[in-house]
């Protein structure tokens, strides 16, 4: 969690303005996480860490549905719009928010994890 008073704990670099929340929902899973596709099957359990807006999380929740995804993040604004995302996708299996340090998500059986720019952006 961010302690943004005594400069200590998590913070997101881009910070959460109009551009960087614009950059955040054009990204999808077609154009940033091509990479992943083949690794995802149907009926997966996967989290994504620091999902954002859910722009990505999305496309990944198609790709292994009837799977289930959980996304985090530790901006709760950012887990909110997921939670929109998806509902505006018909995806209901939408989880969680939080840090990918709490440890709300750690005893969920992943069959696999994706970040999309959380571990260059954490400070």
């Amino acid at each position: 969690m961010s302690n943004e008073s005594s400069g200590q704990g998590e913070r997101y670099v881009q910070g959460y303005g109009a551009a960087a929340r614009d950059y955040a929902e054009r990204r999808t899973a077609d154009t940033h996480a091509s990479f992943f596709r083949p690794y995802l099957k149907p009926g997966m359990r996967l989290l994504d860490c620091g999902c954002g807006p859910g722009s990505i999380t999305v496309g990944l929740a198609e790709a292994i549905s009837p799977g289930q995804v959980c996304g985090i993040d530790m901006e709760e604004s950012q887990a909110e719009l997921a939670r929109k995302a998806a509902t505006e996708h018909g995806i209901s299996d939408l989880e969680r928010s939080g840090s990918i340090d709490s440890q709300s998500h750690r005893n969920w059986p992943y069959s696999n994890r994706y970040s999309s720019r959380t571990l260059q952006q954490i400070r």
